[in-house]
Formats: C-alpha cells, structure tokens, sequence
C-alpha cells in the first residue's frame, strides 16, 4: 500500500515538472526595438521622416508651406507602398482650402474638397491623386458643410499662392453623371460677389484654375 502511494506521488511530481518546462518561455529572449520595427516595416519609417519634417516647417504663407511640403515628399523619396501619400496629399489640400473660399455674412466655407491634376479631362474633370468624383458629392450633403442656396458669396483669395484663369462652375451632380460638361459657367461680380444658385439650378459650386506650377486645383462646394 505504501509502496503504491509513493509511485503516484512519484509520477504526480513528474507530470508537474514537465509541464512547467513546456510551458516556460526563454528568459533571454530580446526585445524588439522600435528601429527594428521601422526597419521591418517601412511604412513606419516612411512616417516617421514625415511627421519629422513637417513638424519643422516654419513658413507661414500658403505658397511657401506648399512648396515645403513638396521638398519633403521629395526628401521621403518613392513610396510603392503609399505610406505617406495620404499624408502629404491631405497636408496640401488643407494649404489649398485657404486659397480660395467663400464667404456668406460672417460665415466662411472652405471647399469640401480638392482635386488637383496636371490635365483636365472632359471639359472640368481633374483627377489626380485622387478620382473626381463631383458628380457622387451631393451624397454627403447631411454631413458635409453646404453653401446656403439662393443667396450672395463672396470670394475670398489669398495673394501669396498666384491661381491664374480661375474659372467658376454651377451643377446638379445627377446631370453631371450623364454628362460630364453639364455645369454651368459662373461669373463673380466686379466686387467678387458670387450668387450661389437654388438648389433646383445646382447642388454643388466649383472653381477650377491653375496653380503656379501649371497643375490644375478643382475647389468644390456643396450647396443646401
């Protein structure tokens, strides 16, 4: 009887051991670093140089923070992964919203958004970086900011970022699905006063000119 009890103690003893020793994790095993990591993954590396050199801009006008950030999408180099193109294309886009605005009271109404592109396709398509997608615009108009119909804007410019031939539009997304020359050519006062149309004539306003490079910018308004 006793010789039974210490077999099973025996065993039972055993049984503990290798079981802690399978699941025992080495002790010595290094950790990764975070250069290791970059190095793993470039997209992290490609964003880090970027958050680095934006975060040392200093320029304050428009055209000179673009052209900042033009050199460090340069300085980043290629980038087949598409690491920072989001990035950087959202840092110009918000440079370029303070190009041309409109302006209804005391309100202002940046665009909604931007499409740049070297080439204009179809009379006033520009697709870039991004697709146009003017005519799918009129989707977002319970949650994007919308210009009031049937009333007077004023347009705003800076003078520091040159748009030359800016030239301004009025459309109902449905037609432009069907057409994509179906806007409407606008023209501001001599005071730069814009009448923004009823929303039967057009739910979306846009201006379309070109940069100081030569590179088209399309700015689009919803209207409500």
């Amino acid at each position: 009887m006793e010789t039974r009890y210490v077999t099973m103690r025996t065993v039972t003893l055993l049984l503990t051991i290798l079981s802690s020793a399978c699941n025992e994790q080495p002790a010595t095993q290094p950790a990764t670093t975070s250069l290791e990591s970059a190095s793993a993954n470039p997209c992290l590396q490609r964003i880090a140089s970027w958050t680095a050199l934006q975060s040392a801009m200093t320029a304050t006008s428009v055209a000179d923070r673009v052209a900042q950030i033009q050199a460090a999408a340069l300085e980043i180099g290629e980038d087949p992964e598409r690491c920072t193109t989001s990035l950087i294309g959202d840092a110009i886009d918000s440079e370029l919203r303070k190009v041309v605005l409109l302006k209804v009271g005391v309100q202002e109404y940046p665009a909604v958004v931007i499409y740049s592109c070297g080439e204009l396709r179809e009379g006033t398509r520009c697709s870039g970086r991004e697709a146009d997608d003017t005519e799918h615009l009129g989707e977002a108009l319970d949650v994007a900011p919308a210009l009031p119909a049937d009333s007077d804007a004023q347009v705003q410019a800076v003078t520091d970022y040159a748009v030359a031939s800016l030239q301004w539009y009025q459309a109902l997304d449905s037609a432009l699905l069907d057409d994509a020359q179906a806007a409407i050519a606008l023209r501001p006062k001599e005071d730069g006063a814009l009448r923004v149309p009823g929303t039967a004539e057009a739910n979306v306003v846009f201006a379309i000119g070109r940069g100081p490079g030569g590179e088209f910018h399309k700015w689009v308004w919803l209207v409500k």
